[in-house]
């Protein structure tokens, strides 16, 4: 909890406090008011006791002296001593709905919850298809000189053979081959 939340909850907690402070207060005076009310009530209501026998008193002297007075007598103006409260009457019906107060203050901000679990390893996607095929790069530099190579093998000599009619190569490595048919070989008793 940081320190913002803590100064909130405090205030939030000295402002409860406040209210009911208050709350209390006036039930009190509320309390006292109506005590204050009943004592002048009693009083005014022993005055008019009072002055109701005194009233009474001197309505029964004329009449005694053999006057009629004008008016009601006062035990008849005059209402008696309260009596005792009757029973509670039944509950009225309920009043309509009163309008939607305004909002509250926002609350405090709760702390962060426990960080949640890794999710599954979804399944691989399909392979996209082939892009197309960049510019050709530019050249590259010349790779180093080769060795040079073994020397050649040449022809020395090329010979027909009278007798059998075929070529005979030789070549510069001395090495000899049969090189294919040259002529048509000449047989004993055969012309050409």
């Amino acid at each position: 909890m940081n320190i913002s939340t803590k100064a909130w909850t405090v205030a939030y907690k000295i402002m409860g406090a406040a209210i009911a402070l208050m709350v209390l207060g006036a039930i009190v005076l509320v309390s006292l008011n109506n005590a204050q009310l009943r004592a002048e009530n009693q009083d005014m209501y022993a005055d008019l006791q009072a002055s109701q026998e005194n009233a009474q008193s001197l309505y029964e002297q004329l009449l005694s002296e053999g006057v009629e007075p004008e008016g009601e007598p006062p035990a008849d103006v005059t209402p008696g001593p309260t009596g005792d409260p009757g029973p509670r009457g039944e509950r009225g019906p309920s009043g309509p709905a009163g309008d939607d107060g305004a909002p509250g203050p926002s609350g405090v901000p709760g702390a962060p919850g426990a960080p949640g679990s890794n999710g599954s390893k979804g399944d691989p996607g399909t392979t996209g298809p082939m892009g197309p095929s960049g510019p050709p790069g530019p050249q590259g530099d010349p790779g180093p000189q080769g060795l040079p190579g073994a020397d050649g093998r040449g022809i020395q000599s090329l010979y027909c053979d009278d007798t059998t009619g075929r070529w005979t190569v030789t070549y510069t490595d001395t090495t000899t081959a049969d090189a294919g048919v040259c002529r048509t070989p000449i047989l004993e008793g055969v012309i050409p």
